[in-house]
């Protein structure tokens, strides 16, 4: 009879970490992103990948 009160205490003890992980995952905001560090970088024709090349080749010479 004991061991049946364990599982039930234990399940319990689960289920309700398992709900206050959800409740306390959907409280938190989502940060706005911060474009400032975002670098854009265009190849420019004839560049390889890997730098200076014919853009034909297998990129870093794989």
């Amino acid at each position: 009879m004991k061991h049946k009160y364990n599982r039930w205490i234990m399940g319990s003890a689960v289920g309700i970490a398992a709900i206050a992980a959800a409740i306390d995952h959907t409280r938190h905001k989502v940060p706005e992103l911060d474009t400032s560090d975002i670098i854009i970088i265009q190849e420019d024709d004839g560049m390889s990948p890997c730098g200076p090349g014919d853009a034909d080749e297998s990129p870093c010479g794989v």
